[in-house]
């Protein structure tokens, strides 16, 4: 295969992604994203901490069209942007509607993020449109295996704790990288990885690694959040462990409405 024959299939082949994008290009036009909540809870008060916004779409027939699609269509088609932008300001006006005192994790991908100022501005000056004190949002970093450009990403978390809003990292643990990452990050939050939570209350390996994660924490006065808690026994562990914060299936799935049920509501086991 030539090089011209190669640059003619992957011109091909985001041609077809484009025309398979409609949908994307339906929703963001029409501004169907939706936002479902997930609680995250305070393991010392055992009182809501917060909620995570989690994004789905809505299409003309007002199915629900899953994040993994939106976010691999929109990467194929170079609608990452536009997509990341509109997730955000949908994240903020639904957290207008929470109590004060109830924080809300917005996710964000910083290689959406091409000028700090400029695409960042609009969420800055909608959060204060909308009377959203900036302690009250706390932007999530996700995907950061991506980033090649790590001043460019600690430009885009200057802008936001200039702004007064708080900083988490996802998905720490999971491997060297993501102990790299926190060190760049420094956040204010982190989200212990899946993969280190689930069975943890069997797993010797596991646990050490979340006790080193927990001893950093301490040092640096992080907070630490457990997530993909799915049994009382790995809530156990995690919280008898010093855990800050909690979140996971056992309290349920995501959900259209914002939590109503109460910290002990989790006598049975619920899956993903």
């Amino acid at each position: 295969l030539s090089f011209e024959n190669s640059l003619s299939a992957r011109s091909l082949a985001r041609w077809e992604a484009l025309l398979n994008a409609g949908f994307l290009v339906d929703i963001l036009q029409n501004e169907r994203l939706v936002s479902h909540f997930h609680p995250i809870w305070d393991l010392k008060s055992q009182t809501l901490f917060a909620h995570e916004c989690l994004i789905r779409g809505q299409d003309a027939q007002g199915n629900l069209v899953s994040p993994g699609r939106l976010f691999s269509t929109a990467a194929q088609t170079e609608m990452t942007f536009n997509l990341d932008r509109q997730a955000r300001q949908t994240a903020l006006k639904t957290a207008s509607t929470l109590e004060a005192s109830t924080k809300l994790f917005i996710n964000f991908v910083p290689t959406a993020i091409y000028d700090p100022v400029f695409c960042l501005e609009s969420t800055v000056a909608l959060a204060r449109q909308l009377g959203i004190a900036p302690a009250q949002i706390v932007f999530e970093v996700i995907e950061t295996e991506e980033v090649e450009d790590w001043k460019h990403l600690d430009e885009i978390l200057l802008f936001y704790r200039k702004a007064g809003f708080l900083i988490a990292l996802d998905d720490v643990g999971s491997g060297y990288s993501s102990l790299n990452r926190l060190v760049q990050v420094r956040p204010d939050i982190i989200k212990v990885d899946i993969a280190i939570v689930r069975g943890i209350d069997r797993d010797s390996i596991k646990q050490s690694v979340f006790r080193a994660l927990m001893q950093i924490c301490r040092e640096s006065g992080i907070k630490l959040l457990a997530e993909g808690i799915e049994t009382p026994s790995e809530l156990a562990y995690v919280r008898d462990e010093g855990a800050d914060l909690a979140q996971g299936f056992l309290w349920g799935p995501p959900v259209p409405e914002l939590a109503l049920n109460s910290f002990g509501e989790h006598s049975r086991r619920v899956g993903p």
